[in-house]
């Protein structure tokens, strides 16, 4: 599913439908979200629909929308929503999709506290209501980070990334091909998330991570190896073949050298290691490495 504008009046048209609409129409926004607010959907997309509302307003919602669903009037795919006294997903009709009502204050919380994914959403949302302006202040925040946060952020990520990659060589020795699978995965994770900070960005949720990250820069630069380990750790056994040579000099690791993904982890590093300079520089001052950085 793409985005067109004939789907934006659609979904406004059904959310002005909503019994209860003009009541809080002048103080909530409406945007599409996820895949298709970013541009990147296809067939397989369901359209995702935020309404944000203020948090004074946001029981008063609620009960108009239990009401609804108790009448009949609201089609809701997830009812047990309402035992949690959370907010439902409600059908969309025509288009494969929903509408979910999220309180401003919860999503402005999370992007002044730098959280990625919530940046990435309102960065890529498409606004289709919003009279307050508050949503497009909302997506001018997400557009940026202070250069002490990204820095930061760049570090841990980094460090992340190498501490998972190399904690494979005692999982290899042993054949642990679960643990050194789990360990590629997780540094990868982190190493994708680095190349989309790399260039200013908030990173996406896991379902696009791999997608936004390796058409950057960086990422470009990373794929092949990035498949290639994609590739080791999804074979049936771990692949075992002695090299021609070692590596020399240097900090020698026999027995790990023995190991094909070893020698594609370490080209990858290698990228790494010649494309950042300027991270070479801070990254044995800093003291605690990763530290108690909380936001992700």
């Amino acid at each position: 599913m793409r985005y067109d504008d004939k789907l934006g009046s659609n979904v406004l048209k059904q959310i002005h439908s909503l019994p209860f609409w003009r009541d809080f129409e002048n103080r909530v926004a409406v945007a599409i979200v996820g895949s298709v607010g970013a541009g990147m959907g296809d067939v397989h997309s369901d359209l995702d629909v935020y309404i944000l509302v203020p948090e004074k307003d946001s029981m008063p919602l609620y009960e108009n929308y239990k009401k609804g669903y108790e009448e009949g009037t609201i089609d809701v795919l997830n009812p047990r929503a309402f035992q949690f006294d959370e907010f439902p997903m409600v059908r969309l009709e025509e288009v494969d999709g929903h509408h979910r009502v999220m309180v401003f204050e919860s999503i402005e919380e999370n992007v002044r506290n730098y959280n990625d994914v919530d940046r990435w959403v309102c960065l890529n949302c498409i606004p289709l209501h919003d009279p307050k302006g508050r949503l497009e202040s909302l997506r001018a925040e997400s557009a940026e980070y202070p250069p002490h946060i990204l820095n930061r952020k760049l570090i841990r990520h980094y460090w992340l990334m190498r501490d998972n990659l190399w904690s494979t060589k005692k999982p290899l020795e042993r054949r642990q091909r679960e643990t050194v699978s789990l360990l590629c995965l997780q540094g990868i994770s982190h190493l994708l998330k680095f190349c989309i900070l790399a260039e200013g960005k908030p990173y996406p949720y896991d379902k696009w991570l791999y997608r936004v990250a390796i058409e950057t820069k960086l990422g470009n630069l990373v794929r092949e190896y990035v498949n290639a380990i994609f590739e080791e750790i999804h074979r049936k056994d771990i692949v075992y073949e002695e090299p021609v040579e070692y590596v020399q000099p240097g900090d020698r690791n026999e027995q790990y050298e023995n190991y094909r993904i070893y020698h594609i982890l370490n080209a990858m590093m290698k990228v790494l290691e010649d494309k950042m300079p300027e991270l070479k520089k801070d990254r044995y001052a800093l003291s605690d490495r990763i530290g108690a950085w909380k936001p992700r």
